[in-house]
C-alpha cells in the first residue's frame, strides 16, 4: 500500500469527526438565528399593530403626529435642496474661484455633496413610505389586525 492510501486514511477519520461536529453546531446555530429572527418580527409587529391601534381609536392624536411628521419631512426636503444647490454651485461654478485648490479635492468634495443629497433623498423617500404604509393600515384596520392574528398566537393578541 502506497503512502498516499495510508495519508488518506489518516485524514478520513479526524475529517469526519470534525464534519459531524460541525454539522450538529451549525444546525443550532441556524435554529437559534431562526428563532431570533421570528422573536424580532414578533416583536416589531406587535409595537406597529399598538401604534395604528391608538392612532385609530385616537384620530386628534394621529393628526397631530401626521403634522409633525410633514413638517420634519419638508425640513428634510428644504435641507436636501440647499444641499442639492452647493452641488448645482460646485458643478457649474467650482467650489471657489480660487484655483490653488487641488482639482482631485474639489472633485471629492462635490462627489460628497451628490451622495449626501442622494442619501437625504433616500431618507425621504422611506419616511414617505413609512408614512404611507401607516396610514394605510390605520385606514383599513381590521384587515390589519387579521393579519396580525394570523401571525400572532391568540394569548400573545390577547395581550395587545
Amino acid at each position: 500500500m502506497s503512502f498516499e492510501w495510508w495519508l488518506n486514511l489518516v485524514l478520513t477519520i479526524p475529517l469526519a469527526i470534525l464534519g459531524t461536529i460541525a454539522t450538529q453546531k451549525l444546525q443550532t446555530w441556524q435554529v437559534k438565528r431562526k428563532n431570533k429572527k421570528l422573536s424580532k418580527k414578533v416583536s416589531k409587529l406587535t409595537k406597529e399593530y399598538s401604534y395604528v391601534k391608538k392612532y385609530k381609536l385616537n384620530r386628534e392624536e394621529y393628526r397631530e403626529f401626521l403634522l409633525i411628521e410633514i413638517i420634519k419631512l419638508i425640513g428634510l426636503i428644504v435641507s436636501t435642496a440647499i444641499v442639492a444647490i452647493f452641488f448645482l454651485f460646485g458643478i457649474f461654478y467650482g467650489i471657489t474661484g480660487d484655483s490653488s485648490i487641488d482639482d482631485t479635492i474639489v472633485e471629492f468634495f462635490k462627489f460628497f455633496i451628490f451622495l449626501t443629497t442622494l442619501f437625504m433623498l433616500m431618507l425621504a423617500f422611506e419616511k414617505i413610505l413609512r408614512l404611507e404604509i401607516q396610514h394605510l393600515r390605520i385606514k383599513d384596520f381590521e384587515n390589519f389586525e387579521n393579519e396580525v392574528k394570523k401571525i400572532l398566537s391568540d394569548e400573545d393578541f390577547d395581550k395587545l
